[in-house]
């Protein structure tokens, strides 16, 4: 998570500038750039080939230890996005989706914000993409491509940003199709 979370503050400094659709055509290119990055880096990813994930768990957890630790990481999400859902950090967020310009005038530092926001997000995100690493035994450079990425981004737009519990039901609905 700290690495992840590190990557993606260091991100902000790059990406932020750009505006509205260039954001996300930034976002993709620089997807695609650590796609082939790491598929080239073959003494660190064993490129194309991939690396296997060991299958044991720490604490001895027994066979259901992937369960387990992914409920358990549902869960620290779960209340990690209530708690911040309603911090004064998501308050300014909001605000400076609705008028950025008010929001500087204010004294808030909207791109120090915003970093931190995304900070926050890239760790979770890290984590959950080291249980998926976990969960499929393997790991290579074509498991998140842009096509995973449309699949995650489309959870987040049929869910809606009000209700976090909307977001389960999306993510549920979209793994059982």
């Amino acid at each position: 998570p700290l690495i992840g979370g590190g990557l993606a503050y260091l991100l902000t400094f790059a990406v932020f500038r750009a505006k509205a659709a260039y954001f996300v055509v930034l976002t993709i290119a620089l997807q695609s750039v650590a796609t082939l990055t790491f598929a080239n880096a073959e003494s660190i990813t064993n490129g194309t080939f991939g690396l296997s994930v060991p299958d044991r768990w720490p604490f001895g957890l027994g066979p259901f230890a992937d369960t387990i630790v992914a409920l358990t990481f549902l869960t620290l999400c779960y209340f990690l996005v209530l708690a911040a859902a309603r911090s004064r950090m998501a308050q300014l967020l909001d605000a400076s989706r609705q008028n950025e310009v008010l929001l500087t005038t204010l004294g808030h530092d909207v791109g120090r914000l915003r970093s931190y926001g995304f900070s926050l997000l890239g760790a979770v995100t890290a984590t959950s993409g080291a249980l998926f690493a976990k969960y499929l035994a393997f790991i290579d450079p074509t498991s998140f491509q842009l096509s995973q990425s449309i699949v995650f981004f489309s959870i987040a737009i049929i869910a809606g940003s009000k209700r976090i519990s909307s977001t389960l039901l999306s993510a549920l609905v979209k793994v059982l199709l």
